[in-house]
């Protein structure tokens, strides 16, 4: 794996506008979720190799975060309740297709793909104690120099945060959809 370390002019996961992504969630059960009512972004990448990405697209990414926060009530504040952590890290990968032609007078005719995949992961920490309490990861292909940029990270942002249970200031509430 290398970490996503330069600018990048796009970043979408999987063709624009049919974008599927493999989406992953998962919370601390023991965390008292009605104790958190306000966020604010952790400065640092969470995990030491991986680089936040462009600074474009790292201000999109804040933006369609804040904007999933503050419709389930949550305020940003300096002195949060929730730090957010964003890593970005891709992968390079390759896949084979192979046509078994079985006739006697036609070749194999095998190929290869070459693509790169993406591992998006957001993490909500509790800010007094430094303990994860939810996660979320959206892993996909990354397309660069895609024209809709902004509109496919807040889709992704959107696909996880449809996985976040929980309003501000709520411990067991589901967010109503």
């Amino acid at each position: 794996m290398r970490p996503w370390n330069y600018g990048v002019l796009g970043l979408v996961f999987l063709a624009a506008g049919c974008a599927t992504f493999d989406v992953r969630t998962d919370y601390d059960v023991s965390a008292d979720f009605s104790r958190y009512t306000t966020y604010n972004f952790a400065d640092v990448p969470t995990h030491p190799t991986a680089v936040l990405f462009s600074p474009l697209n790292q201000e999109r990414m804040r933006e369609a975060i804040a904007a999933a926060m503050e419709e389930r009530g949550y305020k940003q504040a300096i002195e949060p309740d929730l730090l957010v952590h964003i890593n970005l890290v891709t992968t390079e990968r390759q896949k084979l297709f192979a046509n078994y032609n079985y006739s006697y007078w036609g070749p194999r005719n095998d190929y290869v793909i070459n693509y790169t995949e993406g591992t998006l992961v957001i993490d909500l920490t509790d800010a007094a104690r430094h303990k994860l309490v939810w996660q979320g990861v959206a892993v996909g292909i990354v397309k660069e120099g895609s024209r809709n940029v902004e509109q496919q990270i807040g889709k992704v942002v959107e696909q996880l945060f449809a996985k976040y249970p929980y309003t501000a200031g709520t411990g067991g509430e589901r967010i109503a959809r």
